[in-house]
């Protein structure tokens, strides 16, 4: 699996969208720069209303959380799609988040 930034909402939402954007550029480029795929990690909501996430999208994988959003509902440029935090998955005790991979190209 490539390497993901995690971007949160509560954390980083009150950066200027060039700011954060710049910054998960800095981080997804350096984790290629080693040989590996990297990507970003957020919620549907922050991703779009706090960064350039078409900007982001021509250049990094994009794993969506969006549990209330059918694929249909996503943006065109959503690689995985995070659909549950509260799956089931026999022998694991408790809720699992679930996600459909489309494309790690």
């Amino acid at each position: 699996m490539p390497v993901f930034l995690d971007v949160e909402e509560y954390r980083q939402a009150v950066l200027p969208r060039r700011t954060l954007t710049d910054i998960i550029s800095t981080f997804c480029d350096g984790i290629k720069s080693n040989g590996f795929e990297s990507g970003l990690y957020s919620a549907k909501s922050m991703l779009v209303d706090s960064a350039y996430p078409d900007e982001l999208a021509s250049k990094y994988l994009i794993w969506m959380a969006a549990p209330n959003n059918s694929y249909n509902e996503l943006p065109a440029f959503v690689d995985i799609h995070q659909y549950s935090w509260n799956g089931k998955v026999d022998g694991i005790r408790g809720d699992v988040d679930l996600n459909y991979i489309y494309n790690l190209n």
